[in-house]
């Protein structure tokens, strides 16, 4: 077929779209005009067997992330901590299992800390994927040339205190008619 610059040319619309699926969940981006990546992770509790070990995750991918992705996945980052022990508990409960589960119902083999550990890594990796799937340069990419963080989201602004007044405020006099 024709390159997007030929169709263009033409009139013709550029679509970008992406698609990510994993176990259950499927995710579609689409824009007119922007290059769209996705990627998508499912949690421990709607995949199928066990979730991989943080020791192979880390020998298997220790050349893809940065120093600083890897220290956020160990947790020596704060953000996101709480969120990641509560997913990894909730899918303990779901199974049985306070350490993470996979689906079906089968204990996982990792301890809680791991989980942690490999739900953070998860994320890291789906945000390179997706980085790459935009770009279009696949896993031919260097994916150490790229480092992503987590970002709190932005809070709403507090509302200003008034602050009390100590002297009362004089209202300016009505201006007097001239003679």
């Amino acid at each position: 077929g024709e390159s997007a610059a030929a169709r263009a040319a033409y009139g013709a619309p550029n679509f970008n779209f992406n698609v990510a699926h994993d176990a259950c969940l499927v995710v579609l981006a689409a824009d007119a005009a922007l290059l769209v990546g996705v990627d998508v992770c499912s949690p421990f509790r709607l995949r199928a067997g066990a979730p991989a070990e943080y020791a192979g995750l880390v020998s298997a991918f220790e050349g893809v992330l940065t120093a600083d992705e890897w220290a956020a996945v160990r947790g020596e980052e704060a953000e996101g901590d709480a969120d990641d022990a509560a997913a990894v508990s909730a899918a303990g409960a779901a199974a049985g299992d306070a350490t993470g589960a996979a689906a079906g119902g089968e204990a996982s083999a990792l301890p809680a800390a791991e989980a942690v550990c490999v739900t953070r890594f998860r994320r890291q990796w789906s945000r390179k994927e997706a980085y790459v799937k935009a770009r279009g340069d696949g896993l031919g990419f260097a994916l150490r040339r790229v480092e992503f963080c987590d970002c709190p989201p932005p809070r709403p602004p507090e509302p200003e205190q008034q602050q009390p007044q100590t002297q009362p405020q004089q209202q300016p006099e009505p201006p007097q008619p001239q003679p």
